[in-house]
């Protein structure tokens, strides 16, 4: 949904009490346990990447640089989510090809005796 002054509205079609739910797990997301905040940020951004939430990935990436997390931590992160996302498209290809029977692995050379 889009304000008269052309902003986008969050959330503008999620029920208020879904809405609530939403925002208390998230917000407990982010706190501090096993995992330290740098490290959930870094996390949110390459999950954001991969998963192509443009609203999240320009908050996260800014909520980063507020914390202080280098370029090159933003850079690794970026990378090590794109690998990721990657590999899910080779597996996709490749359960695929193993359905179809396309392509078959080499058959192993009989052995004579």
């Amino acid at each position: 949904m889009t304000e008269p002054n052309g902003k986008m509205v969050s959330m503008a079609l999620i029920e208020e009490e879904a809405k609530k739910h939403y925002k208390q797990y998230y917000k407990a997301t982010f706190k501090s346990n096993a995992l330290d905040k740098k490290t959930k940020e870094l996390i949110a951004l390459g999950v954001s990447a991969t998963i192509g939430c443009r609203g999240c990935l320009r908050g996260h990436l800014r909520k980063a640089v507020n914390m202080g997390i280098s370029l090159d931590e933003i850079k690794e992160t970026i990378a090590v989510a794109s690998g990721v996302a990657a590999a899910g498209v080779i597996d996709a290809a490749d359960i695929a090809n193993h359905e179809l029977g396309i392509v078959r692995a080499p058959e192993e050379e009989e052995v004579n005796v």
